[in-house]
């Protein structure tokens, strides 16, 4: 019986007997174009993204946030060996701007030998001109690579599957399962040893495989049978990812930026499968999930323009007529990296770079839609066709080469990075700010990465200690344990004997009770440092309106709007409420109603006394991002200041059904059922506290309160002596332990409690426990009054 092999899988080796002498030369032509335009355009430090950690991580030879991107390390670190040409961050830039011009050169490669140059011309055009990216092949980030790698990966699989259908439509399985040729080998071998090395930038380039596995299930099977090639491509493949191996042996040289440690089997584990990075959609309802997709195929349109989506789309049904295997191809890749934003993205916000291997696929459909375009075109059939049909196909033709050019005049501007210095001044500022030997903790990319490169790249501020409070970057330890968190925060400053502490987000992990810190970034707290900032020097660069033809973008704005809510903060220190209100407008108005910057402007105005515009901002900034349980505590925590004690509840009920290991939701939930007199449920919820935190003092406190109403002496004894082993300023758990014995009938440890606690205790706190209902059977004793001390 004969099994006849029928591929839909274009033939590149055919196309490749017709490729005349040319295409090298317009391949190399189009990288130098695109490189001439990206050097041009490049930024010549780094904006607000990872390009100020990465070039600080490859230029130490460092471990980089996760998944570690070795091979990215690696070659950018060789590539600004060989080319020293300015600043390591700017050669940083151009080796984007080289991987990016040379994910151009492949795209028009593969399409050029599918579907003819213009094919080709048209998809390069569009996806080099695309403002996402345009802006990755200026700056140093892993995406650039991570589209060349992808290419790459493209080109080879079809032409290994090219190879294959070389043996023509009626070949039998016998003879596919004879010898493999050499060069179907070597094109397949080369393909899954890319894959693994690819792997080292960037995981996502495990949706090529998955898409080509689904899109030409029989001719993989077939050629995956043939004898050697599973063996080989498992053998490359390996060898590929044994760039990895790079991770821990730089950790255990203990170099200056070190992510998580990976030195260990453990540790190298979690950093490369993103533990630390938790997917962060999983969460979201059905209706943010479609919010989320629709903005994903809106942004097609938005990166190629009207008519280079209406191409794509063009392309995707021709596709299915003529290229089925190919088009599903593409299509499941694009699926794909939509899933990928879908778990790895931020509330309802789209990252534009987790979806650039989708624009990669759109382009090549537009490409080809191109193609299909002519063609039809030529197909017209009129009285005068011969003539129609080569004017319409030269106006089609001119039309489609120029709509590159179009894409190019839009985006120039937005993407023109050469002036935009913002993100460089930013911890520039920061630091100069900073007193001698100052701590400094940080939550956020646009808190820390600039301050990385300075110290670790440029050697300023070596006095300056940096710490990621976020992810684990210093030291090991348990991201997710708020205790041990906390633990390794206060170990971090009391080793530094209460220098100057400060923080660029406002602390999550609570009891942080220290005197010596401030805010560089978004809220103060308690007592801010102000006296050691020189705030003229912070603001510098910063409030001033940046040029007219330069753009701006999201994250320099919001950065701005930071500075003027600190600046606002500055006068409500003052008591100059109005000057205050007019700079809280102005970062309300550069913020873009950001979720972020609401929830700070509103808590400048709690801090300002403008409690109705405190909940205001607040409840904006929930409905901006339903699903943060940072933002529903907060908003509850200001509800259950108010009394709004139903309102507080159902926030906070809200956030720990989304975050159920949130403390602060936990103890202010407890506390609110507690007010409203609900002690069943109160317990309930300060247990739960102890859950997830069990070192917290208040609700440690107030549980035992609890359990003193219920008559549970012994139990509420022990809470009130483990709040006050913990360590603790208050004079309350002393006074609940001592009121406990007192009920009790043991005289004895009630007044050996209210001696310890008597130097916690004022004036006024001491004459209410004379007269307090509590202490009513030892009043009388001698020992009572001796315990408290004299009136005066």
């Amino acid at each position: 019986m004969r099994i006849i092999v029928r591929s839909e899988t274009p033939a590149l080796h055919t196309a490749g007997k017709r490729r005349t002498a040319s295409t090298p030369l317009v391949m190399a032509l189009l990288v130098a174009a695109s490189f001439t335009l990206y050097l041009h355009t490049a930024n010549p430090l780094f904006r607000f993204s990872d390009g100020g950690e990465l070039a600080a991580a490859s230029h130490t030879l460092g471990v980089a946030h996760p998944t570690g991107y070795p091979l990215f390390l690696t070659s950018q670190k060789l590539w600004s060996f060989l080319l020293p040409i300015g600043n390591p961050c700017f050669r940083a830039n151009l080796f984007s701007a080289a991987c990016a011009s040379v994910a151009l050169a492949l795209i028009f490669l593969l399409c050029l030998k599918i579907a003819g140059p213009l094919s080709g011309l048209v998809a390069a055009g569009l996806l080099g001109f695309s403002q996402t990216f345009w802006l990755q092949a200026t700056q140093s980030t892993v995406y650039a690579l991570n589209l060349t790698l992808a290419a790459l990966l493209i080109v080879l699989a079809f032409l290994a599957l090219g190879r294959l259908k070389s043996r023509g439509p009626d070949a039998r399985l016998e003879d596919l399962r004879k010898p493999v040729w050499p060069n179907v080998l070597r094109a397949a071998a080369l393909f899954f040893f890319v894959l693994g090395v690819g792997l080292g930038n960037h995981v996502t380039l495990a949706l090529i495989p998955v898409a080509l596995f689904l899109s030409h299930p029989r001719h993989l099977s077939l050629l995956l049978w043939k004898r050697g090639v599973a063996l080989a491509a498992l053998v490359f493949l390996l060898a590929g990812l044994s760039v990895y191996l790079y991770l821990p042996m730089r950790a255990n040289a203990d170099p200056a930026i070190n992510w998580g440690d990976p030195s260990i089997w453990e540790r190298l584990w979690e950093h490369i499968s993103q533990r630390d990075y938790k997917f962060k959609q999983a969460s979201l309802t059905f209706d943010e999930h479609m919010t989320v997709t629709v903005a994903f195929f809106g942004s097609t349109a938005k990166e190629f323009g009207v008519l280079g989506a209406s191409l794509a789309l063009i392309g995707l049904v021709g596709g299915f007529v003529q290229r089925r295997c190919l088009t599903i191809f593409l299509v499941l890749l694009s699926l794909g990296t939509l899933l990928v934003a879908l778990l790895y993205g931020e509330g309802t916000y789209l990252e534009p770079v987790y979806c650039l291997p989708a624009y990669l696929a759109a382009a090549v459909l537009a490409g080809f839609g191109a193609s299909d375009l002519i063609l039809l075109m030529q197909r017209i059939k009129r009285a005068n066709a011969a003539g129609t049909r080569r004017k319409l196909t030269v106006a089609a033709t001119i039309l489609l080469a120029i709509l590159p050019i179009g894409l190019f005049a839009e985006n120039y501007h937005r993407c023109d990075s050469s002036r935009n210095y913002y993100a460089y001044w930013h911890g520039l500022n920061i630091l100069k700010t900073m007193p001698l030997g100052s701590t400094f903790f940080g939550e956020t990319d646009t808190a820390l990465f600039p301050l990385y490169y300075l110290k670790f790249v440029e050697g300023r501020r070596p006095d300056v200690k940096l710490y990621d409070r976020k992810w684990r970057v210093v030291e090991y330890f348990e991201q997710n344990d708020l205790q041990s968190s906390y633990n390794r925060e206060m170990r971090i400053i009391e080793g530094s004997h209460y220098a100057p502490v400060f923080y660029a987000e406002y602390p999550t992990v609570p009891a942080i009770n220290i005197k010596l810190f401030g805010i560089l970034l978004e809220a103060f707290l308690t007592e801010p440092w102000t006296g050691t900032i020189d705030f003229e020097r912070l603001y510098s660069n910063f409030v001033r309106e940046p040029e007219e033809d330069l753009f701006i973008d999201k994250w320099t704005k919001e950065t701005r709007a930071k500075y003027f809510l600190l600046w606002g903060h500055q006068y409500e220190l003052q008591d100059d409420l109005a000057e205050a209100r007019a700079h809280f407008a102005e970062a309300s108005r550069l913020g873009y109603d950001n979720a972020g910057l609401m929830n700070n402007l509103s808590i400048y105005y709690q801090r300002a006394g403008m409690i109705g515009d405190a909940v205001s901002a607040m409840e904006r900034a929930v409905e901006l991002e339903p699903a943060s349980a940072r933002l529903l505590t907060r908003l509850g925590i200001l509800y259950y200041n108010l009394k709004r004690l139903d309102e507080a509840i159902e926030r906070l009920k809200r956030s720990l059904a989304i975050d159920g290991e949130n403390p602060d939701a936990a103890i202010y939930l407890a506390n609110s059922y507690l007010v409203k007199g609900d002690h069943s449920q109160a317990e309930r919820y300060f247990k739960k506290t102890l859950e997830i935190m069990p070192h917290n003092i208040e609700a440690h406190n107030n549980l035992g309160f609890i359990y003193k109403g219920q008559r549970k002496y012994d139990e509420a004894a022990e809470h009130f002596k483990e709040a006050i082993r913990i360590g603790t300023e208050s004079y309350m758990p002393f006074f609940n332990l001592a009121s406990v014995y007192a009920l009790s009938g043991d005289a004895e440890k009630a007044f050996k409690w209210l001696r310890r606690g008597r130097r916690y205790m004022s004036k006024r706190v001491v004459e209410s426990i004379r007269e307090h209902p509590d202490f009513d059977s030892i009043r009388d004793d001698p020992r009572f009054r001796e315990a408290l001390g004299r009136d005066d």
